[in-house]
């Protein structure tokens, strides 16, 4: 059972820069126990696919920007939960909870504004250029991590340091983080809501990152569910269910228990 790829043309490089992902399998989905940076770089190298002219490959996902993670991660939850992003408000006004959803790539095209606007130049390979002549690339996953137990203003002067090609991360430091922000929004950020029972509007706060891998954690026990369904029903091992793209496994479950809508290919 070969597992379906998508190939993630990466936003803030060469038009060329991209990558190639593998479906979801059992065993992803069960290795997901939190979701903090080093979880997602985890995921994200478990997915990386070999393929030629591919800019990354396994191994290589803790060399990813966090905005290109978040466009790998769009692309695994639109392949294991379609585009449409479900979640429960509470209402600050009356308290009552009330069901939203939106649309994933509505979502990208908003960040995608924010970097058509910038006054940000692309200089080189991954080098932007500031309006005061600062140039800067964006940090790496791996950078992040290093983060990891450095006090806030000493981390972040660490982090500029790194990445500030040219130019003093003492003076140029709140230049280069609004630059980075212009060139590489995350999808992390405030959705607009209307509570149907009150009217009142607020900002409710979506962060990709988190919802997916939270999405993948509750998920756990259903994953142990299906895993005794597909075995009781066929007599495969827990091995061959757990390999199986996430997909399939969901169709055969779905044919078990006779709520199948869609073939077997997903």
């Amino acid at each position: 059972m070969v597992a379906p790829r998508d190939h993630v043309l990466l936003r803030n490089s060469r038009a060329s820069n991209w990558l190639a992902i593998r479906e979801l399998r059992g065993t992803d989905e069960e290795s997901m126990t939190s979701t903090g940076t080093t979880a997602v770089i985890a995921l994200i190298d478990a997915l990386l696919v070999e393929t030629p002219g591919s800019s990354f490959r396994p191994g290589d996902a803790a060399m990813l920007s966090a905005a290109d993670r978040d466009l790998v991660l769009a692309a695994v939850y639109t392949q294991s939960f379609g585009s449409s992003v479900h979640s429960v408000v509470l209402c600050s006004n009356c308290d009552e909870r009330f069901d939203t959803d939106f649309e994933l790539p509505e979502l990208f095209e908003r960040l995608q504004k924010t970097v058509d606007e910038s006054n940000v130049k692309v200089v080189g390979d991954g080098v932007f250029e500031a309006e005061a002549g600062i140039r800067f690339r964006l940090p790496t996953g791996d950078e992040e991590c290093s983060l990891i137990g450095k006090p806030g203003p000493e981390g972040l002067e660490w982090l500029l340091g790194r990445c500030i090609v040219s130019g003093d991360p003492r003076q140029a430091g709140d230049e280069v983080q609004a630059a980075m922000e212009q060139v590489a929004p995350i999808a992390s950020l405030n959705i607009e809501a209307r509570c149907p029972e009150c009217g009142h509007v607020l900002e409710a706060h979506f962060d990709l990152q988190h919802f997916l891998l939270t999405a993948l954690v509750t998920e756990r026990q259903s994953l142990a569910n299906e895993v005794h369904l597909l075995a009781r029903t066929y007599s495969w091992s827990r091995t061959e269910i757990m390999e199986m793209p996430r997909s399939q496994r969901k169709t055969a479950v779905d044919l078990i228990t006779g709520t199948a809508s869609r073939g077997w290919d997903g």
